[in-house]
Parts: C-alpha cells; structure tokens; sequence
C-alpha cells in the first residue's frame, strides 16, 4: 500500500520565541538525521504514544524541534526533535489512513489504532525511520517550525547527546555512534561523560563497540554479551587479530564462553605473533613437524587472516600448545585438520603425511639429505624409524617408499644429530644423550655404520638357523595363563636367548597387552620389520641380533583368576612419550587437596632413587624409560633424566597416577618377590606378583600387605 500526506494548511510560527531564538519554518524534507544521532532503532510502541499525542495537540511550542545547518547548504541537521519530527508526520498520515479504513473518523483516535497504523508502516517499508522519509517525499510542501541551533560541531553533538538523556533510552550502537563523533569533533571523553551524565568508563566502554566487527557490536547492543566483551575484542591493536576474535566468538553461539576468557585470549592475541621455530629440537622429525605447521600457518594467515587468527583463538581457549603444536600429536591432527582441512586429513582420524611433507616441507630433499648419502642396502639394523613411508627413513628401509623428502630428513644448514639404534650403543662414534644413543656428525655416524656393517658381517658367519621344529618355541610353560610344552633345550646360547624372546613375541599377544605396565612389542623401539641377521628365522627384535642378557616376567593377580596376567619384556623401549603412555584418572587438571606439582616431583625423584637402590638388578619404571642393551651401562639416573625433560608435558591427573604408580613400585622394589599393590581405574588396589617367564606362578602372600600413605 502507499501512504500519503494529506495537504496541511500553513504552519503557524508563535509570535512569542524562545528565549534565545526565534522561530523558524522550513519544508519538512529539509530536516535530516544528524550524523551523531544516537538513536538507531525505535520503539513502535513509545513511537505510537507520541504519534498519539502530536495527532491531538500538535508539536509543543514549550518544546521545539532545533536544527542547524548542514556543512553542504542543503537543509538541516536536527539536533532536538528528531522523533517528534517522525511522529508529525505519522499524526498527518494517520488521518489519511483513517479516511481510507471503516473507522469512524468521530470517534477518538486510540493507542491500539495508532499501533496499529505503525504496523502497517513497518510492514511496508520494513522501518520506521524509513517509513518516515517515504511520507515525508509524498508531501514536500508541507513545512515545519523549528528554533535554529548556533554553534560549533562539538557544541552541536554536546547538544544532541544531553538531549537524548533522560527522555528515551537510545540504543547502544546508537550511543556508541555519537560518541565517536563527538570524540572526532574534539571532544574529550570526560568532557562527553559530563555532558551525558555519565561515568567516563561508561564512554569508554561504548566507544569500543566503534572498534570490533558490525555483527558482534550487534550482538553486544542486544544484551548477548556483555560490554567488557567489546572492550576486550577493542584493545587487540592487529585488525586481523581483533577480526579474528570476533569471528571466534561468534562462532560460538550461543554458548558464548565468558568474558573472563575472552579477555584472556585478547591479553595473548595481542602478544603472540604466531607460531615461531624455536632454535632446538629434541629431534629432527620434530624440526620438520614443527616446518610443516608453521609453514601452514603463514600460508592461511596470508589468505584468510581473519579465518587463521579464529582458529588461533579456538586452540588458546581449549588449552592446546598453540605456540608449539607440533609437541603434542593431538593438537597436531587438528592443526592440520583445522587450517588445511581435508586435504591433509582424512575422515579415519588419518594425516596424509605424503601430502603434508611434499607441499609443506621445501626446505627438506632427498639429493641434499646426508642420510641419503649412507651406503646401500641398509643394514639389518639400521636407521629406518619403524615405517617405509615418509614418516619413518625409507632410504634405510628394505623396499622403502619411493619419496623426495621424508620427515626424518636433513636440511643444508640443519645442526646434525642422529638417533640410532640401541644395538648401537658400543660402536665408535655413539655417545649417550640422557636413555638414547646419538652420532652428532655425519662422519661420527659414518663411523658407526662401518662399525655396525662389520659387526653383522661377523654375526652372519657365525651364526647358525634356530631349529624348524615343534619343539622350537619355549622351555616347559604351565598354569591358567600359558599353555604347555616341553621342548628341547637348544644348543648354543644365542639360540637359547633367540628362542626366549621369539616365545615371548609369540605369546605375549594372548595377555593383557593393554595394560599401562605391559610392554608389546607393536609399541617398542627394539621391533623391527625383518629379521636383524642373515637368518630370517631370527625374532625381529634389535635385541636378538647378538648375544646378550634378556629378562622376562609376567605380573600375576594374586587375586581373581579371570584377570589375564601382564607380559613384561625388561627390554623394552617404549616408541611413545610419558604423555601417551600414562593414562589420565578423572580431571586433567585436579590434584588432591595440599599437593602441588613441584611437590610431586620431588616426592617421584625421591621414591624411584630409593627403590634404585634397593633393587637387585632392575631400575623401577624401566617400561617407561627402557634399559641399556649393554649391560655394563648404567641406567639408575634414567628415569630422573626423562621424568625432568617430559614433566611439563603431563597433565596433574598424569602426574598424580605416576605418583601412585611411584609408591608401587617403590613397595614392590623394597618388598622382593612379594606382591605389591598396583593402583588402578577409580582408585581400586590391585595385588600383583611378579613371575619369571615362563614358571608357574607360586603362591600369593596377601594378609600382611601394607597401604601405601599417600598423605603430602
């Protein structure tokens, strides 16, 4: 429908002024919004109020609209009177609607029918204010009184501004608009907060919804979140940063999270320049991670700033190492998955490490890898890193995968620092850097290939096939958790060992290899993808290579049968950190009450060095920390060493469960072929004997078990 303004009859200019002004007309076209106007929505029912009373008295004289020029000439800026400006033309088209409708013209005009008549207005032109300037082009004849304003840009938004005080509550975009303006026009902040009558921090605070993202100021404006929110997204200085932020947050609605933690993530945004390389590496295969995450990151923060800085945002308010995400698996997946989406991740949780390395890790090429340069084929025990793909060494992997780059791979100008195998250990060039064993130049690791390439040589003339037989397995095995046999012994005792581990390797899969204290082979470092000599009928295992002193045991629950027992391999280097090794019980952030980390800390050194010295030949927690292949070598200080590099990487839940396990094994050690107590899951206490593989377990003794105190 139009609406139209009926012809009004020449406005009548009071003979009386104002005090300090005179009347004035013009056409009612000529009036428009002042840009400082601090209102930007309106009522429709306390515009229909107005509506109601300017249709039955007309503007005020006591109260008149006030304008001044505008810069360009043309009309007027109103300064006082812009609603009232909007209801007399709503009055003048009421009375049009009314001629139009069934209403009885004599009866009264009611609030319900000027409400009415605005929703009409509304649904036409989507707006009031809009709806307004729609009428006012239907009748440009029609004119309006008005007392002209005389002063300065500041005095006039100083003006508009006390007069939008205390008559209607305007809007917080509104009054965050005209503040600004006042600002721009000179105006200081405690200056515009006396004029309002306002606190200088409730200017402050509305003057940052100037400075973040429309759609946020929004959602702030509509009470969704509160005023510190824009004042915290406002004072990251980076646009792309403070965008970023916005993005964040509304992507997390309606579950906003607090304001507390927003400006938490604001004070980090505004420090952190993005992920940075840090000078050293635990590793190589670390170095080229961190390559390929950091070198995503600068790509997506070139294209899509905004985008990047949000995800930034999304890692900072879960607790992920955003800083440093190549230091835990986890928030390395999602950091793929997050800034490069599909194409390095796939929907099995799988990272396509072909793509990742080939378009993120320039720096890295097989022609320049010294690696590369080693003679060939590899070695039985050699530096392949468990796979044949670009994770692990394909160049030292039988059929390895044809690549350019892997992730174990060496740049030009990389320091140079090798981990080898432990089988290793005595080869000229080797040196021991805390439980692992290193060259730390290529002519050191030239060196000990030679050394290792001579020593298989001198194993493959001596040594003689395991025999292909049914009685090749194990010594006699009895009890509920192996089955019998009775084999020949073998004859040489290289052979015995050979055959003690492939027992182990056979049978080992049948018990409880998900246990944290059990040791399979699928997790060790001393697994290998081939027999480590000539003979293919050697177990696969680094540790079978030569003849040397190996240890196995089960742990038995002395109470409950249907338990399956655990399989233990003394030689066990676990191919994980603690961190995905130790398993977390409860709240990854809670301690017990009067425990602290550092006091944790102190307490495990304490516990694993006395239960050191109180063994007889084995080092407590030697499934997380591994034992030397050499066993002249000691490795008693192993366990402080790791615990020292890797406790920042345990959660408190982590830490405490290590803690207990800590009391276990310092009672088991002091306790000699006793059953010790083993926490477990949801606090329960599980007696456990230790049993030489293969004997059948002997009786348990568990009347006179001590409780461990656990008492700070």
């Amino acid at each position: 429908m139009m609406l139209a303004l009926p012809a009004a009859p020449p406005t009548v200019v009071p003979a009386t002024p104002t005090a300090s002004s005179s009347y004035q007309a013009a056409p009612i076209t000529a009036f428009h919004e002042h840009p400082a106007q601090m209102r930007t929505l309106y009522d429709l029912e306390e515009m229909a109020t107005l509506t109601l009373q300017v249709y039955g008295r007309d503007l005020d004289q006591w109260q008149p609209i006030v304008a001044t020029p505008r810069p360009d000439g043309e009309g007027y800026y109103i300064l006082s009177g812009h609603r009232r400006r909007m209801a007399r033309l709503f009055a003048d088209a009421l009375l049009l609607w009314r001629s139009e409708t069934a209403v009885d013209e004599a009866e009264s005009v009611t609030l319900e029918e000027v409400c009415e008549f605005l929703t009409v207005v509304v649904q036409t032109y989507e707006f009031l204010d809009v709806g307004a300037e729609a009428l006012a082009a239907e009748n440009p004849e029609r004119s309006l009184p008005f007392v002209l304003f005389e002063g300065d840009e500041k005095a006039q938004i100083l003006a508009l501004q006390r007069a939008n005080y205390g008559i209607a509550t305007p809007d917080r975009l509104g009054i965050a608009h005209s503040f600004q303006q006042a600002l721009e026009a000179g105006a200081m902040i405690a200056e515009i907060a006396r004029n309002a009558g306002q606190p200088a921090s409730y200017v402050s605070q509305h003057l940052a919804l100037n400075q973040v993202p429309q759609e946020l100021a929004e959602q702030v404006a509509d009470g969704q979140l509160p005023l510190s929110v824009a004042v915290a997204v406002a004072a990251v200085t980076s646009t792309d940063k403070r965008h970023g932020l916005a993005l964040y947050i509304l992507s997390c609605a309606p579950d906003y999270p607090t304001a507390a933690v927003i400006q938490q993530v604001a004070r980090t945004l505004k420090r952190w320049a993005g992920p940075q390389l840090p000078l050293e590496f635990a590793s190589q295969a670390a170095r080229n991670l961190a390559r390929c995450l950091v070198r995503l990151w600068q790509q997506v923060v070139a294209a899509y700033p905004a985008q990047a800085w949000a995800i930034a945002c999304a890692f900072m308010t879960q607790g992920a190492p955003y800083d440093q995400p190549w230091t835990d698996h986890r928030t390395t997946y999602h950091w793929l998955a997050r800034l490069g989406g599909e194409r390095y991740v796939g929907e099995a949780g799988e990272i396509h490490w072909a793509l990742v390395t080939e378009e993120l890790l320039s720096e890295v090429h097989c022609e320049q890898c010294p690696i590369a340069q080693l003679p060939t084929p590899p070695l039985q025990s050699d530096l392949a890193r468990g796979t044949a793909d670009v994770v692990g060494r394909p160049c030292r992997t039988p059929a390895g995968a044809a690549v350019t780059r892997c992730l174990n791979g060496f740049a030009p100008q990389d320091p140079f620092l090798v981990q080898v195998p432990w089988a290793w250990a005595d080869h000229p060039g080797v040196v021991r850097q805390g439980s692992r064993y290193v060259a730390a130049s290529f002519a050191a690791l030239e060196q000990a290939w030679q050394a290792q390439a001579a020593a298989e040589a001198a194993e493959a003339a001596d040594d003689c096939p395991l025999e292909e037989s049914a009685n090749s397995t194990a010594t006699t095995v009895t009890g509920s958790w192996g089955a019998d046999s009775a084999p020949q012994p073998p004859r040489s005792p290289i052979q015995r060992m050979r055959q003690q581990i492939a027992d182990f390797v056979q049978r080992h899969a049948t018990m409880d290899t998900d246990h944290p204290y059990a040791t399979p082979c699928n997790r060790c470092q001393h697994q290998l993808t081939h027999s480590p000599t000539q003979n293919p009928a050697v177990p696969h295992c680094a540790w079978a290579s030569r003849l040397r002193n190996v240890s196995f045991h089960a742990l038995i629950a002395t109470e409950g049968p249907e338990r399956r027992p655990i399989p233990v391999c003394r030689q066990f280097a676990p191919q994980d950190r603690w961190r995905d090794l130790i398993p977390h019980q409860g709240p990854t952030s809670a301690l017990p009450a009067g425990t602290t980390r550092p006091w944790l800390h102190q307490q495990l050194l304490a516990l694993v060095a006395d239960a050191s010295a109180a063994s007889r030949g084995q080092e407590p927690f030697e499934w997380l920390t591994g034992r030397p292949m050499n066993a002249t070598e000691r490795s008693d200080e192993w366990f402080a060493t790791q615990l020292n590099e890797q406790i920042g990487e345990l959660s408190d839940a982590q830490l405490w469960q290590l803690f207990l396990w800590a009391t276990a094994e310092w009672q088991r050690h002091k306790r000699s072929h006793r059953a010790f107590l083993l926490p477990m899951a949801g606090g329960q206490l599980i007696a456990l004997q230790a049993v030489v593989w293969p004997t059948t377990p002997a009786p348990a003794r568990t009347d006179d078990l001590p409780s461990p105190s656990l008492d700070p």
